[in-house]
């Protein structure tokens, strides 16, 4: 029996290693990413007081997977299907048609997530053997990390140094070629502590979007992952004052330079940022609020 997945990509939470997604690349049929999911649905873009429940309760997730499907029927695309499962039963697809792969030009965008803390056994690395790519080490006292995936031909390379887009978000680049595709990861640290949450944003198109199906490109991309993890920042921050009872749509100013390609050292600038938010915030505890640095 051959291996359930060909690769791991993984990071280090304290010292812990844990495992964010892993992937099946069989000689037929589609490829299959395996994100591990927090235990309960939480959906970027909604508002924290309307999340989705059933029976008065969020939701428990069983499987979240995408598959890039081969769509050997078509000349020009593929599609990229995701299926969320729930403890219920009940499960929840969202489609993906891209021409990035099989032109050889742009990338596909898959998903975006910010990490919960990952102190769940679900995040665990339970099976050593198979190749995998370590995203560094960070201290979720101090750092989310945030992480997005995108699809493109074997052969289309990413650049391993970007620019860090027009929002100031330094990213990291990280890809890993399989059979016929190439997968890349992006990913950047935010000075504030990890929360129990986590949200993910996915890539869709539709009849009335046929320009996404073209791909994007590199600068593209980076600008696209940046949105993503200021949307989802927004929202953990309505999570931290909903926690107190507080009003999240207090407006705030923030340092602009609060991303850092770094999760394990509080630079003074990290130590500025989560302070002036502490002290806007006041009463909000995450846990306990680390000292900045002397």
């Amino acid at each position: 029996m051959g291996r359930k997945f060909d690769l791991r990509v993984s990071i280090d939470a304290n010292s812990r290693p844990r495992t964010l997604f892993s992937v099946k690349d069989p000689p037929s049929g589609e490829m299959l990413v395996s994100r591990k999911s927090p235990d309960t649905l939480r959906l970027s873009g909604l508002n924290p007081w309307k999340m989705p429940i059933v029976h008065g309760v969020l939701p428990t997730i069983k499987e979240q997977r995408y598959s890039i499907h081969p769509s050997l029927e078509s000349e020009d695309g593929n599609l990229i299907k995701s299926t969320m499962k729930i403890a219920s039963g009940k499960s929840f697809h969202t489609h993906h048609w891209t021409k990035a792969i099989k032109s050889g030009q742009n990338y596909a965008p898959m998903f975006v997530q910010r990490c919960p803390i990952l102190d769940s056994e679900n995040y665990s690395v339970t099976k050593a053997g198979i190749q995998e790519i370590g995203l560094g080490s960070y201290d979720p006292q101090y750092f989310t990390p945030f992480f997005g995936v995108f699809i493109a031909a074997r052969n289309n390379e990413f650049p391993s140094t970007v620019q860090d887009s027009t929002m100031l978000v330094p990213i990291n680049v990280t890809q890993h070629q399989f059979r016929t595709v190439r997968l890349i990861v992006l990913w950047s640290f935010l000075a504030l502590p990890s929360h129990p949450s986590s949200m993910a944003s996915l890539f869709q198109t539709n009849i009335d979007t046929p320009e996404l199906t073209e791909g994007l490109s590199v600068q593209q991309c980076c600008d696209y992952f940046v949105q993503e993890c200021w949307k989802m920042e927004d929202e953990l921050r309505m999570f931290m004052y909903f926690d107190v009872k507080g009003d999240p749509y207090e407006p705030v100013m923030f340092p602009l330079v609060r991303y850092f390609e770094d999760g394990t050292v509080l630079t003074p600038k990290a130590a500025e940022y989560m302070a002036a938010l502490k002290a806007k915030t006041k009463t909000v505890r995450l846990g306990g609020w680390p000292q900045p640095p002397p």
